[in-house]
């Protein structure tokens, strides 16, 4: 992880959150040395809740496509990660209305 729950939680101007990328590089569990993304995420919200006064961030997750014509789990490719939104259309307008203009 380039950035700690702590660093994450101080910028107050951003909304969102990978919780999960499916690039298969990735290693969303952590290990000994490293918290796990969720473990970030729920830190970080706490931060921002509780020292900030800020709103928790809202999780995303992509598959992180790079490889549209490949097939196979080592590469990048479709299927491992999406983002919902509850959109009365399927526009720009309608996509950012439903996330309240951010």
């Amino acid at each position: 992880m380039g950035v700690t729950a702590e660093e994450l939680a101080q910028v107050i101007d951003e909304h969102f959150f990978e919780v999960y990328n499916g690039h298969p590089i990735v290693h969303h569990l952590g290990d000994e040395s490293h918290p796990s993304v969720e473990r970030i995420w729920d830190i970080a919200n706490a931060l921002r809740m509780l020292r900030f006064n800020a709103p928790p961030l809202k999780g995303l997750g992509s598959d992180d496509t790079h490889n549209y014509h490949v097939t196979g789990m080592k590469r990048s490719t479709a299927g491992r990660g999406w983002i919902y939104v509850r959109a009365k259309a399927l526009t720009a307008e309608a996509l950012i209305a439903a996330n309240g203009g951010r």
